[in-house]
């Protein structure tokens, strides 16, 4: 994930930009390696690995206590219960993650100095990024963007979370009697 999040944040980072360097991927990607090496594409990797770490850990944590709240409180069994679920999870995920997020797009954006520079700036780490958005925006600036990625993000949780649950429901209809996971053994009495 990252190389691929290090060109996409490269390219989003310049625009507006007289003269853009990342005009395609590929450029970019030619750029980046000849000027720091393969390694510079997996700048960033720490943050955007808490990212997601984050993200899922919430989500699939808190899932099965979601949908198991709703389906308390409606009685029954409501086939739109995972996708709701998934949505509120999915978003608590994000909201929670978001600081991630940010650190990590500011680490990955540092690029090159100049237009015509052949070497990219001194790479600097996540102290560095955390130190930076807090002496520009405070505390507030660990959520700018928030929203953006709200809207974005969450149909995606969406997606996984209701399949994850639509997936789980159907393995729990071919499991012998009394297994209540298809991974957790049953039990012993």
């Amino acid at each position: 994930v990252t190389p691929w999040e290090r060109l996409k944040v490269l390219r989003q980072a310049q625009v507006g930009r007289k003269v853009p360097m990342h005009t395609s991927v590929g450029l970019s990607l030619v750029r980046v390696v000849k000027a720091g090496g393969l390694g510079s594409l997996l700048h960033g990797w720490a943050p955007t690995l808490a990212r997601n770490t984050v993200v899922s850990g919430v989500s699939f944590a808190l899932y099965d206590s979601a949908t198991a709240c709703f389906k308390m409180w409606r009685g029954e069994e409501i086939p739109w219960i995972p996708a709701v679920a998934g949505v509120l999870v999915g978003t608590a995920g994000i909201v929670m993650s978001h600081p991630f997020d940010v650190l990590k797009t500011r680490v990955q954006a540092q690029g090159y100095s100049s237009p015509g520079a052949e070497r990219p700036t001194p790479r600097r780490g996540m102290l560095w990024g955390l130190n930076q958005i807090y002496l520009q925006a405070g505390f507030r600036g660990f959520f700018r963007g928030l929203g953006a990625r709200m809207l974005k993000a969450s149909l995606g949780q969406l997606v996984i979370l209701a399949t994850y649950g639509v997936v789980m429901q159907r393995l729990m209809t071919w499991l012998p009697n009394g297994r209540t996971s298809p991974v957790i053994p049953k039990a012993k009495d």
